[in-house]
């Protein structure tokens, strides 16, 4: 079957977060998740990491993997968080140069 899907939209950098999970198993893969900065106030805050385990907690939802698309600093430095935060191991594609 399908894995269950959320996006989440982040205004301020354009992206969509995403949660897919195994409806059976409830293991979920977070990607792209995005660390929030306010370069008006030169403040990062943790708004978007916060609303996605949010949600990985009212699904009942257990994170096997962060996984990032593309290597840009907001996904790559909440990917990082998420790992100490969720214990769970960080990736990106195999095709990012070095």
């Amino acid at each position: 079957g399908s894995p269950d899907v959320w996006g989440i939209y982040e205004p301020d950098t354009g992206s969509i977060q995403y949660i897919c999970a195994d409806p059976k198993t409830r293991k979920a893969a977070l990607i792209d998740v995005v660390w929030n900065f306010d370069p008006k106030n030169y403040k990062f805050t943790t708004e978007s990491m916060d609303q996605v385990l949010d949600l990985v907690k009212e699904n009942g939802l257990s994170v096997q993997w962060v996984l990032d698309t593309h290597p840009h600093a907001d996904h790559v430095m909440a990917s990082a968080h998420l790992k100490e935060r969720t214990g769970a191991p960080n990736a990106i594609g195999a095709l990012v140069p070095d």
